[in-house]
């Protein structure tokens, strides 16, 4: 089987591309992996809201338990975050995760989790990949038959917010602000909207209930998926509003006056209020793909600025290494080094709402003030095999967005990025989570961002038409 894992697990279409043999063959090779070199006795396995999560969730655990390891599974569907923050704080020594995260509702996928809470990194994924390629016989004779037991659940939603409201009260005395929470029918309804208002806010939960269809729409919490919030906070007596994607690793807010912000602003308006909290000692990390207002805050800061390949894993090396604090990337994700190496869309949205709250404003006003405008954009161009033909036609990528500005710096970690002379960027890759090619751009205005994504992606389909 060519099982192979993206930039944050393996991910496919329900019952074509990702099935109940993927599930079975991921989990046991991965289990095999562990126990050789770590050698596990205990694992998690949690699951998202969308359609079979719960189903292979429990073939998981039953391959686990069938094993001989110590495995449980929670009691409901459950944020990603929160499996992570139980993997390492309650002596688990890897977990599992069926989602599928932002992706469309037609997918699923499943996710490993190290015991130091993150996703497992390229080194045991590999290996996961390499069992299953070299003993796919021997695999398959043991889970075809593998027997029906009771699996023991664990309840994760109480303690998990209890934990984040203590750490909150200790270290500061949160507003009692009216906000809106949108979880976008995943694993965050009644997670972030009831630690909020443990925190003494007032909180309105919309789009509140399970369900594996997202409403209609896609779990990614893009401006276009949140209109009612968006509605919500600006016309009505909200502060602001606060939502995730399916699995509720990611992040979105929306503030009284300001409208609405996604990871490029969030990013930088976090990082500067921490640094009036002293808590960042270190360094800072962003993927390729984030705004390089992050740069500039480091150097304020006096640290070191680390850019690593798109994809949290990579960030989450930089903090269990020691060298950073604080990381994130433009999809909605903050890890922390204080909390769990992994995003957590739910811990960052009531740091947002505790610590910032109606002042995101001043908070943006100082960010600019001190780095300059910087917006951000990004489009998504269908296409089958981006990875190989970002690849294959590196170059040719090279010359094409190195003729739209004076270059200062190409970088080729993950895709093609091209920074100019005047600070902007422009950068191209293949997802590893859907057929399409990502494009990415930040300039000074938003204008100037939407002509450079324009340009970019006229000029990538002329070279794909000539592929």
């Amino acid at each position: 089987m060519d099982i192979r894992f993206g930039t944050d697990g393996v991910r496919g279409v329900i019952d074509s591309t990702f099935n109940e043999l993927t599930v079975a063959m991921v989990v046991e090779a991965a289990l095999r992996h562990w126990n050789r070199k770590y050698g596990a006795h205990r694992v998690l396995i949690g699951y998202d809201t969308r359609r079979k999560s719960r189903q292979y969730a429990e073939e998981a655990a039953a391959i686990a338990l069938d094993y001989g390891l110590d495995a449980l599974i929670t009691d409901e569907p459950t944020p990603t975050p929160t499996i992570a923050w139980a993997v390492k704080s309650m002596g688990f020594d890897f977990g599992f995760q069926i989602t599928a995260s932002h992706n469309p509702p037609q997918y699923n996928g499943i996710k490993i989790i190290t015991r130091d809470g993150s996703s497992a990194f390229p080194e045991d994924t590999n290996e996961v990949e390499k069992i299953i390629r070299n003993e796919e016989k021997d695999m398959l004779r043991y889970i075809k038959d593998i027997p029906n037991k009771s699996i023991p659940t664990i309840t994760l939603r109480k303690p998990y917010i209890e934990y984040i409201q203590s750490w909150l009260e200790s270290r500061a005395k949160p507003d009692r602000i009216r906000v809106v929470v949108d979880p976008m029918h995943g694993a965050a309804v009644g997670y972030t909207a009831k630690l909020l208002e443990s925190l003494g806010m007032e909180v309105k939960e919309i789009h509140g209930t399970h369900d594996p269809n997202f409403g209609g729409l896609e779990p990614e919490p893009e401006e276009r998926n949140l209109t009612e919030m968006i509605r919500t906070v600006m016309e009505g007596d909200f502060d602001m509003g606060i939502a995730h994607d399916g699995d509720a690793d990611r992040l979105a807010v929306a503030v009284k006056g300001l409208g609405f912000l996604g990871a490029n602003r969030i990013i930088p308006i976090m990082i500067h209020r921490l640094m009036g909290f002293n808590m960042i000692r270190r360094g800072l990390g962003r993927t390729v793909a984030t705004t390089h207002a992050v740069d500039c805050l480091a150097t304020k800061m006096g640290v070191p600025l680390y850019e690593t390949p798109v994809g949290i894993k990579y960030i989450s090396e930089l903090i269990i290494g020691g060298k950073i604090d604080i990381g994130g990337e433009e999809s909605g994700g903050l890890a922390y080094s204080w909390h769990v190496p992994e995003k957590d869309g739910i811990y960052s949205g009531a740091l947002f709402a505790a610590l910032i709250g109606r002042e995101a404003g001043d908070e943006l006003r100082q960010v600019i003030n001190s780095c300059g405008e910087f917006h951000s954009g990004r489009i998504d161009v269908p296409m089958q095999n981006s990875k190989e033909f970002i690849n294959t036609r590196k170059e040719d990528v090279i010359r094409a967005l190195s003729s739209l500005g004076n270059v200062r710096q190409v970088i080729t970690m993950d895709g093609v990025k091209v920074v100019f002379n005047d600070g902007s960027w422009i950068l191209t890759r293949g997802s590893g989570t859907e057929p399409k090619l990502r494009i990415y751009a930040e300039t000074s205005s938003p204008e100037k961002t939407r002509e450079l994504l324009k340009q970019a992606s006229s000029a990538i389909t002329a070279l794909n038409k000539n592929n």
